[in-house]
């Protein structure tokens, strides 16, 4: 019985500890700046088509060596100091509350001293 409760226990500790993730990794960055791009969007309606104007906001995050254009996916200024880190195509900003924001990917460049921009999509 005692060792039917001792593996239990065991075994309860390991998917205990096996269940966390380690924490995430974040660099510091600044936003330099934001952009907002105008467009114009069709849409039907009972045949007709007609258009709207719409609007996009972009952020610009320098980081370590490389500048991110992220959509809209917050509300930050300009020099705001920023905690990020970057997941296959997303930017994840910490929010104070230790959440984040989750932000898209728009553009990459390297930010290299003495080397001509790298832009890719």
């Amino acid at each position: 019985m005692v060792s039917r409760i001792t593996i239990l226990v065991l075994l309860m500790s390991t998917i205990a500890v096996g269940g966390d993730a380690p924490p995430h990794t974040y660099q510091p960055g600044t936003i330099t700046g934001w952009d907002t791009q105008h467009y114009s969007r069709a849409f039907s309606v009972g045949g007709h088509v007609s258009s709207a104007p719409g609007h996009k906001k972009f952020y610009e995050l320098k980081g370590v060596g490389m500048i991110y254009q992220l959509d809209d996916c917050g509300s930050f200024d300009a020099g705001q100091a920023v905690d990020y880190r970057v997941e296959g195509k997303k930017v994840y900003i910490r929010k104070e509350n230790g959440k984040e924001h989750k932000c898209g990917i728009e553009g990459v460049k390297v930010d290299a001293p003495n080397s001509s921009p790298d832009v890719q999509k």
